[in-house]
Parts: C-alpha cells; sequence; structure tokens
C-alpha cells in the first residue's frame, strides 16, 4: 500500500496520533532538500495537530467535554489530518528545481537559536550509535515490547511486557532489529531467554530482570546500571526504543524532562506502543530511566496529572534491595 493510502487507513482506524508520526519524520527527512520551505511549515501543522489532540484527551478525563462532543472535536481533528495528508502528498509529488542563490553579507553570521546549544560533536552521535546496539526487541510472536542488556548476560524490560518466568521462556531478544543507512532492514541475531537462570520482576516497579543465552558477537554493547546518573528538570533525554514492534528508532528532538515524582521521570519524549523497556538516555548517553508508559499520569503526591511519557528511574531501581540483590548477582 502507498505510504499516504496507509496514512489515511490509519485515520479510519482511529490511528492519527500514528498517522501524524509517520507524517513527521517523512517531513523530517526534507529538511535539508529542496523541499525544506514547504516542510517546515507542515511540521508546524503536525505539532499544532498533535498539541490538539493532547488538549481534547485532557479535556475528556477532566469531564471538560461530554462523549458527543469529544466525538465531534476527534471527527474535526481528523478531518484536518486528513487535509495535512493531501498537502504533504503534493509536496512528495513535487520537483522544484535548485537554485543557487548568492546571500549579502549580513546574513553570513550565523547564531544559536536558542537559549543553549544543540549542538553536538560526530563522536556523541557515533556513541549513541554505538549504545544503540544493546537495544533489542523482544518477541514470542504475537507480542511485542523493547528491552536491553544491562549486563553481559541479562537484559530488562517492563513487567508488562514479560511478567512471568514461564512467559518469559516463549520470548526471544532480537538485536540490530534496524534499517541500515538504505533504508533496508538488516539481519537480526535473536537469543533465547535463559529466566530458569535469572529472572526477577516487580508489578510495583513495573521492571523485569531475566537472563540471556550466550551473544558470540562482540558487536553488540551492553549498557551499564549506575545510581550517580540522575536526571533533572530540563534535561534531555533521547530514547532508543522498537517502537510499534517495528525496526528500531531513536527520538532525540522534542525531548524535556517535565517532571520528577519517585520513583518516576516525565519527558516530552515520542514513543510509541511497543516502545515499553526502553532505555532513557541523559546527554551523557547514561541510562537514568526505563521507559513504561504514557498519556495521563500522575504527578504528584495531591494525584495531580500531567500528559506526558514516563519511565522509572535507575536510581529508584537500584535502591530497591530485591532489584539490587538480582542486577548484582554474579553470571
Amino acid at each position: 500500500m502507498p505510504l499516504w493510502d496507509e496514512t489515511r487507513a490509519l485515520i479510519g482506524e482511529g490511528e492519527a496520533d500514528v498517522a501524524l508520526n509517520l507524517i513527521e519524520t517523512f517531513l523530517k527527512g526534507r529538511l535539508d532538500g529542496p523541499l525544506a520551505g514547504r516542510a517546515r511549515p507542515l511540521l508546524d501543522t503536525v505539532v499544532m495537530l498533535r498539541a490538539r489532540g493532547r488538549r481534547m484527551a485532557i479535556s475528556s478525563v477532566q469531564g471538560v467535554l461530554t462523549a458527543a462532543e469529544s466525538e465531534v472535536e476527534r471527527a474535526r481533528r481528523d478531518q484536518a489530518v486528513l487535509g495535512l495528508i493531501n498537502e504533504v502528498e503534493r509536496m512528495d509529488n513535487l520537483r522544484p528545481p535548485t537554485v543557487a542563490i548568492e546571500l549579502p553579507d549580513r546574513f553570513i553570521a550565523e547564531k544559536l537559536m536558542g537559549s543553549e546549544s544543540q549542538l553536538r560533536s560526530t563522536g556523541w552521535l557515533a556513541e549513541g550509535l554505538r549504545l544503540a546496539s544493546a537495544v533489542c526487541r523482544l518477541t514470542d510472536g504475537a507480542t511485542f515490547g523493547s528491552g536491553f542488556r544491562c549486563r553481559e548476560d541479562a537484559v530488562m524490560t517492563n513487567h508488562h511486557v514479560i511478567g512471568e518466568r514461564d512467559t518469559a521462556t516463549k520470548f526471544r531478544a532480537e538485536f540490530f532489529f534496524e534499517e541500515d543507512a538504505e533504508r533496508k532492514l538488516r539481519i537480526p541475531i535473536s537469543i533465547a531467554l535463559e529466566p530458569l537462570r535469572l529472572f526477577w520482576t516487580s508489578q510495583k516497579l513495573d521492571v523485569t530482570l531475566v537472563g540471556i543465552s550466550t551473544i558470540s558477537r562482540n558487536d553488540v554493547a551492553i549498557i551499564p546500571l549506575s545510581s550517580e546518573i540522575g536526571a533533572k528538570i530540563d534535561d534531555h533525554v533521547s530514547i532508543i526504543q522498537h517502537p510499534s514492534g517495528g525496526p528500531k528508532q531513536i527520538a532525540v528532538t522534542n525531548n524535556r524532562v517535565m517532571n520528577l515524582y519517585d520513583p518516576y521521570v516525565h519527558y516530552m519524549t515520542d514513543t510509541l506502543p511497543g516502545s515499553s523497556g526502553s532505555p532513557v538516555f541523559v546527554d551523557t548517553w547514561s541510562v537514568v530511566a526505563i521507559h513504561h508508559a504514557g498519556g495521563n499520569v500522575r504527578k504528584n503526591v495531591r494525584g495531580d496529572v500531567i500528559f506526558a511519557n514516563e519511565g522509572i528511574l535507575i536510581k529508584a531501581l537500584l535502591s530497591d534491595p530485591g532489584f539490587h540483590a538480582a542486577y548484582s548477582k554474579p553470571s
């Protein structure tokens, strides 16, 4: 099915947010080319429609909108997303000529666009790619989640992905399920889980630690856990994940920490179903949390809610005696 027909089909299935994610990915890929001038305002429309959806969800939960009013608003938003798809499809069919423009001298001086620099070294990017090799897709053939190799012989994920020892025996960890530079799928390596050797889980913390078979390749990294690294408000947090159970992706933009409520951290970084169990990194590529949920989540002891994605802080995990003992257990 062509991309834009597939995106329209998502609207019919009630998955407007997934359609917006596809549109956003497509448009971001055109920001460095001749269509950048058209792509940028369409990206702004994506942001506005996503924000409109969030406001609608919050209003529905708070009872500001009745069920009938919510349905009308949802239909209007779906219609706006369909209109955006039409615009993006028209842009996709355009092949504007390349025109060389000589800028006057007054435009030569360049500026930072925000209060802090967003420039990163290429070495920073290389380290992120190295650690990405530790992130795996966990699947039993029907259920998909994300996880990561946190020590040589174990992976971490969420309890709601793998909640029981017997269930774990049906899962495999797939490393390198991802696209290469030519957008072709690489051949993943599939590793069996070994819950009989190592298995610890907590429904309360929504975390599972499970053993894996030996990985003979030396290009699968390990993401170690440390209680020395924390997160704070306005930190940038990137998430390497398998959204919708698909090939590995990374979210590195629109990714600020919004709130801390022990043992949770709340952030704007994009995720999708299937991203549960992904590592959450600060700018030093140290893992500070394991992602597990999103939506209207509790933000404080009063029970106030915030619309955000949520991870469990590694500091909180390592302070739990049961998890600490399991993670520290010798191979």
